[in-house]
């Protein structure tokens, strides 16, 4: 397990030119060793706490993933809509290249087994 926060007060937002909005994001990664599929997971838990005097009523969500797998010049990305996962994947049978899998390279799924929980109570349908 690794646990890491990160704010965006006081710095500049180089990217996307807009306002410092105060948010703390406190972050938990961790995987478990097992002899069954999660031995191939990680798992990250989020939490985001509004350190700013402005109340936040509305907002998305994404996550940012570059799943490079071995030689990144045949991958394909792409979803399932109705599981919810992100997928990439091996455009050929052989990986090749000095950072390749070689042969049957695996493929990842990204996915949220929890989406954001609303304030209980707070009047909203949200």
């Amino acid at each position: 397990m690794i646990f890491w926060v990160y704010n965006d007060a006081g710095n500049i937002h180089s990217e996307s030119r807009g306002d410092p909005i105060q948010m703390e994001v406190q972050v938990q990664a961790f995987a478990y060793k097992t002899n069954d599929d999660i031995n191939s997971m990680t798992f990250q838990r989020y939490k985001l706490i509004n350190r700013a005097i402005e109340r936040i009523d509305s907002t998305y969500f994404a996550i940012w993933v570059d799943p490079d797998l071995g030689c990144y010049t045949d991958d394909y990305v792409g979803c399932d809509v109705n599981l919810g996962l992100g997928i990439c994947y091996n455009g050929d049978a052989e990986d090749e290249g000095a950072d390749g899998y070689g042969f049957n390279p695996p493929a990842i799924g990204v996915d949220f087994f929890q989406g954001p929980i609303s304030d209980p109570n707070d009047g909203i349908d949200n």
